[in-house]
């Protein structure tokens, strides 16, 4: 009767562990899905603010800080979004990079429901030589939940990482992964 019960008591406590792991499984994997839609809208607009002649560094009307949810008191720019504002100042591209590929590879929890999300995105541009350039970049992007939806998140800031002294989480493998197959329309 003993064994019969200490049987009973260790396929509980399996049942109980697996339930539990499942669990928070399927709660990770919610919070990737939305930090990669968050990630997917915000580059959206990086990649329109390269041809957008309305956008410069004091007034952009299509910020990414104008995304649904995000807090009144979030920048204008990101740190990134005001590098390419500035960096392109008055010389609107008439071919915008396009954003082809985004792997995210570790998120970390942080206090008030802030996620710091370590992500690779891929951009190809038209290259002065012909063909297409492919640059691969580490950003460390912040996000917070959504003031609309506190299941969804929004882009706050983010941070470009220097490959060599940031090694994408553990083993290299992305969480997420979506390649667009997207190209810019290179004339020339």
């Amino acid at each position: 009767m003993l064994q019969q019960r200490s049987g009973t008591i260790i396929i509980v406590v399996i049942v109980a562990l697996f339930v539990g792991y499942s669990v928070h499984t399927a709660v990770e994997s919610w919070r990737t899905q939305a930090v990669a839609r968050a990630i997917e809208e915000y580059m959206a607009v990086l990649d329109a603010e390269w041809i957008d002649a309305d956008c410069m560094p004091d007034h952009c009307p299509k910020s990414s800080k104008l995304l649904p949810g995000v807090p009144q008191d979030r920048a204008l720019f990101t740190t990134t979004e005001g590098g390419i504002i500035r960096g392109r100042g008055k010389d609107i591209s008439t071919v915008a990079p396009v954003r082809s590929s985004l792997a995210i590879y570790e998120l970390k929890k942080q206090q008030g429901g802030v996620v710091e999300a370590y992500v690779d995105v891929t951009i190809t541009q038209c290259s002065l030589a012909g063909g297409y350039e492919v640059l691969p970049d580490l950003y460390r992007i912040t996000l917070a939940p959504s003031v609309v939806d506190k299941h969804n998140y929004v882009v706050m800031d983010d941070e470009y990482l220097n490959p060599t002294k940031y090694r994408p989480g553990p083993g290299g493998v992305a969480i997420y992964y979506r390649d667009n197959g997207r190209k810019p329309q290179c004339f020339g």
